[in-house]
């Protein structure tokens, strides 16, 4: 069985792609609640699972990162530009040939980092292009369960499980 590797942007995708100013510059972002659950429930089914965030807001870096080290991942800075070669060089090649890629993402300039991927997600306020190359549109916007509904969407394609079932017996 392949292994399976989730890749994720964080901005527009775990956050709604709203960057809060003050005067000092950039001091806040709203996450989705419903993130850590999913990832939780992943790792129930799929423990081999991995699970890979980039972030390509260099300025807002430390806010990203925070809450994903909350959620006990960790977080690159990899521009988007650069994913697709990341991609490769982390999770191809020689070693890594069972390796199932998955991308989520929320803008027109993921269309290239799909396209690397084995299955792609967007989230439903991603860009419109963005939903038209991706695998899976998920009905859930970024920052408000669209990240957790595309990880489940994955986790139920590897269980053969329904999203809804997944969710109830994790809560019961």
């Amino acid at each position: 069985m392949s292994k399976l590797i989730i890749v994720s942007d964080v901005d527009g995708v775990l956050t709604d792609g709203s960057f809060y100013y003050d005067a000092t510059g950039k001091c806040m972002k709203k996450f989705g609640r419903d993130d850590a659950d999913a990832l939780k429930i992943m790792k129930k089914y799929i423990p081999d699972a991995e699970v890979h965030f980039c972030s390509s807001d260099f300025h807002g870096f430390s806010i990203s990162e925070k809450r994903i080290t909350d959620m006990g991942y960790k977080i690159d800075p990899v521009s988007v530009k650069d994913r697709p070669d990341w991609i490769d060089e982390n999770f191809r090649g020689e070693g890594k040939t069972d390796n199932f890629v998955v991308y989520i993402g929320d803008s027109f300039v993921d269309i290239p980092v799909y396209r690397k991927a084995d299955f792609s997600c967007c989230v439903n306020n991603g860009h419109y292009l963005a939903q038209a190359e991706a695998s899976y549109v998920s009905e859930m916007n970024g920052g408000d369960g669209g990240f957790a509904d595309c990880v489940l969407e994955v986790v139920s394609k590897f269980t053969n499980k329904s999203k809804e079932e997944l969710m109830y017996e994790y809560i019961s």
